[in-house]
């Protein structure tokens, strides 16, 4: 850069002179102040504007500065649990559950009394209670939607008792069939499993003790499972009726 400018001092020099300025041709040095200011541009570095600076930190335009109020977002919060708590269908049904009682129905002779072996006695949140009959005692009607509707019919103390009710469990203490005349009640055993009552023993097995022919059946086939020494049994004969033995 430096030569460049020591180049065109001396051509101003130069061109200074009188005596050499003469012997130019007209107009030779009328853009001689052009070329020099044209130089000087091109050697002079340029400068590009940059926009002002706001800060370090620039805010984004869609931030808010507001910060909610911590005491507003608790209580907001609080309002909305509140609510859940006091509209929860489940609350209230746990309540209502609370106050059901499970029924049992106990089949049973009245020398025992079974409501005395239940009483104070819970399953979960439900009481138990204890509806204690006989066999001749009942009678029922099976829904295989609706389940089982039991009605008592009988006399305790001198006093007439009816009642319905649906029993939620069953615990059998009675045969269902002696032998009695009129002492069978397997309608009642099959209206009970109908109705898919659960029980102790199950209905499956007393329905099946009901023919003692037919239990022994079973014994038969367990004996040839596993062979007559492993399970013996009494050697027996079966005949439909008495009129062919």
């Amino acid at each position: 850069m430096s030569s460049m400018q020591n180049a065109m001092n001396f051509l101003k020099r130069r061109f200074s002179d009188t005596n050499f300025n003469s012997n130019l041709p007209n107009g030779y040095m009328e853009n001689e102040d052009d070329i020099t200011a044209s130089a000087s541009a091109r050697n002079t570095p340029t400068r590009t504007p940059h926009p002002p600076q706001q800060g370090n930190h620039p805010q984004h335009p869609h931030r808010s500065n507001t910060i909610p109020q911590s005491g507003q977002t608790v209580g907001s919060t609080g309002g909305f649990f509140a609510s859940l708590a006091s509209g929860n269908p489940l609350a209230v049904l746990k309540t209502e559950a609370s106050d059901r009682a499970k029924t049992i129905l106990v089949v049973d002779e009245p020398h025992t009394d079974w409501s005395k072996y239940f009483k104070g006695r819970k399953i979960h949140d439900f009481s138990l209670k204890v509806e204690q009959a006989e066999f001749s005692e009942l009678s029922l009607s099976g829904h295989s939607v609706n389940g089982v509707t039991v009605d008592i019919n009988c006399y305790r103390n001198g006093n007439k008792i009816v009642r319905s009710f649906k029993p939620d469990f069953l615990l059998v203490r009675q045969t269902p069939r002696s032998m009695a005349q009129g002492e069978d009640f397997k309608n009642l055993i099959i209206g009970l499993k109908y109705g898919g009552v659960p029980s102790v023993n199950s209905l499956h097995s007393q329905f099946n003790f009901m023919d003692k022919p037919w239990t022994f059946s079973q014994l038969i086939r367990i004996q040839k499972r596993l062979g007559r020494e492993k399970f013996p049994l009494v050697e027996q004969t079966y005949y439909p009726s008495h009129k062919q033995m």
